[in-house]
């Protein structure tokens, strides 16, 4: 779902092919192409590597006192594969953001396409949603203060907000009794979505009762 683009190096051009006029020549042979994947299963494994490592060491201090050292370290690797793989340590700060922003919306989806919500109240949504979200912003706390602090970040952290209200949305759309106008999903997200960014900047006991009221206010459920 997500590439690492602030990454990725530029691809170089093909070079001429230097095998037979009939095309032959190009073609490689099955056992050099299976020889291959293992190459590349380890690259990925090595990479995942890195980035779980780095994701530990977010959540032990701040990403401004992280290290590139700190994260060969941490995965048992050098310093020369974090810069091979990533570039620097920005780009490794980018890569776990995009990673984290693709599992993000898989879980989320998973949670919204639950056959239990068709039976569902609009009030149980709403305190399930709630519920999830809070959990999810304290879970994830080192991951998405990364985005916050990174301007270039924040796009993935209004990605994550934006995906979880419309999810919302249009649970409480197809449960409601009474008809709704076409401003409806929109209110919703737009609530949703100024609740959590709140809720990043103020975490108390009270913010899973307060977030599910005001929800509930807005969308007029019944209290």
């Amino acid at each position: 779902m997500i590439t690492d683009q602030a990454t990725t190096k530029r691809p170089r051009p093909a070079r001429p092919s230097r095998g037979r006029g009939d095309g032959t020549g190009d073609r490689r042979p099955a056992e050099a192409t299976r020889a291959t994947e293992p190459k590349q299963a380890r690259a990925h494994a090595t990479r995942e590597r890195l980035l779980d490592a780095f994701a530990e060491l977010l959540y032990e201090r701040p990403y401004a006192e992280i290290s590139v050292a700190d994260m060969a370290s941490a995965a048992d690797l050098t310093t020369g594969a974090v810069y091979a793989r990533f570039g620097d340590k920005r780009g490794v700060a980018v890569a776990l953001a995009e990673r984290f922003l693709s599992t993000s919306f898989e879980r989320m989806d998973s949670w919204g396409a639950q056959d239990r919500w068709a039976s569902a109240t609009p009030r149980e949504i709403i305190d399930n949603w709630t519920r999830g979200a809070i959990n999810f912003g304290r879970m994830y706390r080192p991951y998405l203060t990364l985005m916050l602090d990174d301007r270039t970040l924040r796009e993935q952290h209004t990605a994550i907000i934006d995906h979880s209200s419309r999810i919302l949305a249009r649970l409480l759309r197809n449960t409601m009794t009474q008809p709704v106008n076409e401003h409806f999903d929109g209110d919703v997200e737009f609530a949703a979505r100024a609740i959590l960014e709140r809720f990043e900047l103020q975490d108390d006991e009270e913010s899973d009762a307060r977030i599910s009221r005001l929800i509930r206010r807005i969308t007029g459920v019944d209290e």
